[in-house]
């Protein structure tokens, strides 16, 4: 019953955003509200345990790409900037926008996240054995990927631009490894 109700919550915040009742939410699953409060205390450790379960997500993605031996430096890179939540379904950069705005909590868990990507990311780059790559500044390095990552998840800007949060990072995965190996992910130039 508990991942019922959090994949539901999950479908309505995708839908509606964070402003869901929890009435609301129990109408949807022809239960009481005592039944979902019988799992979760609120509203707000509801999400949170939605969000704390798209993050180990998203952790348990980045450790399988890290860990795959079958994988290349750069697809490894690529996957790492590309990897986007899978457990709920796809995420609505709406959503995406509402945790920012709304949530302060969970939208700090999310820069965490963002923070330890790059540690996995950088380690790879040092620990790279098979690729040759140009002495980089990985100071610089963070600074693009946090500044771009913090304009993909803009909603604005994707709503300008129309395109997803998940295409983006795509395009700047493509642009990232193009830039350190002077290559696209194809190994042309």
């Amino acid at each position: 019953m508990r991942d019922r109700i959090m994949q539901k919550a999950f479908e309505k915040m995708n839908t509606h955003g964070v402003r869901f009742t929890m009435a609301d939410l129990a109408h949807e699953l022809a239960v009481s509200k005592t039944t979902l409060y019988q799992y979760f205390e609120s509203k707000d450790v509801l999400i949170a345990a939605i969000s704390d379960a798209i993050m180990e997500d998203l952790r348990q993605q980045d450790a399988a790409i890290i860990g795959d031996s079958g994988l290349s430096f750069l697809e490894k890179l690529e996957a790492l900037l590309t990897a986007y939540p899978t457990l709920f379904g796809p995420v609505n950069d709406r959503l995406i926008d509402d945790f920012k705005r709304f949530l302060p909590q969970e939208w700090a868990k999310m820069e965490l996240y963002k923070q330890e990507k790059w540690q996995e990311i950088e380690k790879l780059i040092q620990e790279n054995t098979g690729f040759e790559l140009p002495s980089i500044n990985l100071a610089i390095m963070q600074l693009i990927y946090s500044v771009v990552m913090d304009g993909l998840i803009d909603y604005q800007f994707l709503v300008q631009h129309n395109i997803t949060t998940h295409d983006a990072m795509r395009v700047f995965a493509e642009l990232f490894t193009f830039g350190l190996t002077g290559k696209n992910n194809h190994g042309e130039k």
